[in-house]
């Protein structure tokens, strides 16, 4: 069997970045439950490079890491698309209202009329139509270390695109409420359809500077776009805590789904804090919700007691996501 994988072109852009991160645990994991040829391409809005990609290819299924703002070119495609391949949609942004009610939302929504299948990564939907499927997150596999620090502060980290939505003013201040010393480190890199020369981001963290009163807290502020994921989780293992929270949205007009950024800090298996929010239900389960269950002192307490942190990164495993790929492009071409 022969598939290929398309993933948006712009790197600056979480659903190139999650796509990748799919692809990858396809590529490396695939193998292991089937015999097939991967391929990948990437695509902003060239319908005709797409065309020709798939005449020379040949492909029996095309997996599409899918946002219309991503990738617009797709829309175009698949009015008149090659009937004799399965085209399937990875969506990233899912809410289980869309898929209670087809019909009622547009096309490119997950479960619309503009793909025939779809393909979901969220443990907390409850999937009731035959033409999409759910899939497991895939927590970026890392060797296990020791933070390397010579300060006895710890060390918070939040990385991921600078808007107000973060809530970053309400990290701080939540942190310095419970803590005398500690160490707040934000990345918030470029943003090529949100924040692409990091004029938001730096209005954020010169506000966030100001919140700060007490000596011991020490704010770090970087506008990095990590090279790679390795790259990414490498950061990651700088901080004893990561911690995230997103507003409130107002589901389904403004639909989000969760949120992808904390998956990174998975792969460290230290504790994560986050606040109640729909874009971090598929976290607040296992982790619990700052507020609502706790404080940051009582969630951390809680998260190293009952070893949370790497049930959830054993949990979320890569190859059992390839394996729920293959066993789902198996039914859908029937074999």
């Amino acid at each position: 069997m022969k598939i290929l994988y398309v993933n948006p072109s712009n790197r600056e852009c979480g659903i190139y970045q999650y796509g990748l991160r799919v692809y990858n645990a396809l590529k490396t994991y695939l193998p292991d439950w089937c015999n097939c040829e991967l391929h990948y391409t990437e695509n902003y809005d060239n319908v005709y490079q797409h065309v020709e990609l798939l005449n020379q290819l040949k492909p029996n299924v095309v997996l599409y890491s899918f946002n219309d703002t991503a990738m617009p070119f797709v829309k175009h495609y698949m009015s008149n698309p090659d009937r004799a391949i399965h085209h399937i949609a990875i969506s990233h942004e899912q809410e289980q209202v869309v898929i209670d009610n087809p019909g009622m939302f547009p096309d490119e929504w997950i479960g619309g009329k503009l793909f025939d299948n779809w393909i979901g990564h969220d443990p907390t939907l409850n999937i009731s139509r035959p033409n999409i499927f759910n899939a497991t997150r895939p927590i970026i596999r890392s060797e296990n270390r020791l933070t390397n620090k010579t300060d006895d502060r710890i060390v918070f980290g939040n990385s991921g695109f600078g808007h107000r939505r973060k809530m970053h003013y309400e990290i701080v201040t939540a942190i310095q409420q419970e803590y005398d010393e500690a160490v707040i480190r934000f990345n918030m890199p470029p943003s090529h359809f949100g924040d692409k020369h990091c004029v938001e981001s730096r209005a954020i963290a010169e506000h966030c500077s100001t919140l700060i009163h007490k000596p011991g807290i020490e704010l770090q502020v970087t506008y990095d776009l990590l090279e790679t994921e390795q790259d990414l989780v490498e950061w990651m293992y700088g901080n004893d805590v990561n911690i995230y929270f997103s507003q409130q949205w107002d589901v389904p007009h403004q639909m989000r789904g969760v949120n992808s950024s904390p998956d990174t800090a998975l792969s460290t298996r230290r504790p994560l804090i986050v606040n109640h929010s729909s874009m971090t239900r598929h976290l607040t389960p296992y982790f619990g919700a700052y507020g609502a269950d706790g404080s940051i002192r009582q969630l951390i307490n809680m998260q190293l007691r009952n070893k949370t942190p790497e049930l959830i990164y054993n949990e979320w495993n890569p190859s059992r996501m390839a394996g729920e790929y293959y066993k789902m492009i198996k039914k859908v071409c029937n074999v």
